[in-house]
């Protein structure tokens, strides 16, 4: 792994910037909390980066915790569908 801005990956800062860069050309965003919520963006057909919790890794001798981001897409009665593919949508 190559070591980034003194991180291993996207931290919610930088993906704040880069999301506030679109914003003169009218797409918004958000920070929303739970399922609910969650469906609800969904139910108005916006895609939601989710950032899962992937613990304490081996590999860093369980010293820093880790994340994944990941877009949802779609849910049903039992799961929320995500996406761990490159997906543009330009929502305005």
């Amino acid at each position: 792994m190559v070591q980034v801005q003194s991180s291993l990956g996207t931290d919610w800062r930088e993906l704040n910037k880069g999301l506030d860069h679109y914003s003169k050309d009218g797409i918004k965003h958000a920070w929303v909390d739970g399922i609910p919520e969650i469906k609800k963006y969904l139910n108005m057909e916006k895609p939601v980066i989710i950032m899962l919790d992937a613990g304490t890794l081996p590999q860093f001798n369980f010293k820093w915790w880790a994340g994944h981001w990941v877009t949802a897409f779609a849910y049903d009665s039992k799961y929320i569908y995500v996406s761990n593919f490159p997906i543009i949508l330009l929502i305005q």
